[in-house]
């Protein structure tokens, strides 16, 4: 977390952090997704949780429903500023 942090406050203009994801749990990746909104970046979510990567088709649904509404109900994005890749 320090290093994601140290780097978004030595940045000019708005960075981008690659990649987040829940395989830590929700702890770590609230801290991190908290230090992305407070330096205005972006980030790269990963479709991992702490079961592991989504191999089918329902882990991508299920764990990218949860990090929708992760972003969108505990943080305060707003829904259309949330874009994803679909990978089939």
């Amino acid at each position: 977390m320090e290093v994601i942090e140290a780097g978004l406050k030595c940045l000019q203009g708005k960075g981008i952090v690659n990649s987040i994801s829940l395989k830590e749990g929700e702890e770590k990746f609230r801290e991190r997704a908290a230090a992305v909104l407070k330096y205005g970046a972006a980030a790269v979510v990963m479709a991992f949780d702490e079961k592991g990567q989504a191999a089918t088709f329902e882990d991508r649904i299920r764990i990218c429903e949860r990090l929708t509404g992760f972003w969108s109900t505990r943080l305060g994005f707003r829904r259309k500023t949330l874009s994803s890749t679909r990978i089939f």
